[in-house]
């Protein structure tokens, strides 16, 4: 009985030891055909997952008295739902600046920020040289579009 526990023991170790090291459910593998067809339409009815303080596909560092990222995604509305388990406030900026008593800002987007609780959603509009900023760091939205 025990050498068929051991052997047990050891199959589930090398499965999990296989998910670990592969993935369960990981789609990040594409085809270099998907890649092409991705990159060639920017295709905005897929979701895009934003998560805070990694760049991913849209994020750019950047730096006005504070590092922080701009996630520049294609223009268009979007559903946005937080996913993380803490309160996001999500804010459209202009990709250009405005200086006041010496300190450049950001300059808003017509888009006013919205606080966003976990699981729950707002309607954001995104215009063409706009981007998004996450208030959190360990924050995650999805956007889905409209």
């Amino acid at each position: 009985m025990k050498f068929k526990f051991k052997e047990i023991l050891i199959s589930l170790l090398c499965v999990f030891l296989l998910f670990a090291f592969v993935g369960c459910g990981d789609s990040s593998e594409e085809t270099a055909g998907d890649t092409e067809t991705t990159e060639a339409t920017e295709d905005v009815s897929t979701n895009i997952i934003l998560t805070g303080g990694e760049l991913g596909d849209y994020g750019k560092q950047m730096s006005l008295g504070e590092d922080f990222i701009g996630y520049f995604v294609p223009a268009g509305e979007y559903i946005v739902t937080n996913t993380c388990d803490s309160a996001v406030q999500v804010t459209v900026f202009k990709d250009s600046t405005y200086t006041e008593d010496g300190i450049e800002y950001p300059e808003m987007g017509e888009q006013r920020p919205a606080v966003i609780s976990p699981g729950e959603s707002a309607d954001i509009s995104i215009g063409d040289g706009e981007y998004i900023s996450l208030s959190a760091d360990e924050g995650e939205i999805e956007l889905v579009a409209k």
